[in-house]
């Protein structure tokens, strides 16, 4: 520094460097968040910043089982929030049958993408799962599978923004109740 210099003058080329460089970092920074475009680490750093897929809006969930259900015998219940979009058309194909059969494997080959519920239903059964009691997980997409004995498959697509859910649980299959939004 030039003890001759006007003071001025100095605070001016301190700001001048200051700006270049706030204008280099920005540049670095726009270039390489340009050039990870289509890499995995910009999507992953996108995910954490702004996770995909939808939190329960429920108020509760509630189940109503007629006294005659699946043959007069308890149903097996879970409700599945798929967290990987690979994963949603898989899930979208199987009955509930090939749920329940490939659960386990599912699990543990996609631990942190499946959020998993499960309740078993006795006939004349009513269960009321509050707000507080659901998962809180983002969801891409909701599935309900129930283990009736009859044919079918026993699989229910559950809008998550929904301002709560009722699933009549008939003689041979469940029903997804309108409850408007």
């Amino acid at each position: 520094m030039n003890p001759h210099q006007p003071l001025e003058q100095t605070q001016h080329d301190w700001l001048s460097v200051f700006r270049l460089r706030r204008l280099l970092t920005m540049l670095l920074c726009t270039a390489a968040v340009t050039g990870l475009a289509g890499c995995s680490t910009y999507q992953s750093a996108k995910n954490l910043l702004f996770p995909p897929g939808e939190k329960l809006n429920w108020s509760e969930l509630g189940f109503l089982v007629e006294p005659l259900v699946n043959e007069n015998s308890p149903v097996a219940v879970d409700l599945v929030l798929v967290r990987d979009a690979l994963l949603v058309p898989r899930l979208d194909k199987l009955s509930a049958q090939q749920w329940f059969f490939q659960k386990a494997s599912l699990q543990q080959a996609a631990p942190d993408d499946l959020v998993i519920r499960s309740w078993e239903l006795t006939p004349g059964d009513s269960l009321r799962v509050l707000q507080k009691d659901l998962p809180t997980e983002r969801a891409l997409r909701v599935f309900l599978f129930t283990g009736y004995r009859s044919p079918g498959d026993h699989r229910l697509t559950l809008d998550p923004l929904a301002p709560r859910v009722l699933i009549d649980f008939g003689p041979s299959q469940a029903v997804r109740q309108g409850v408007p939004r």
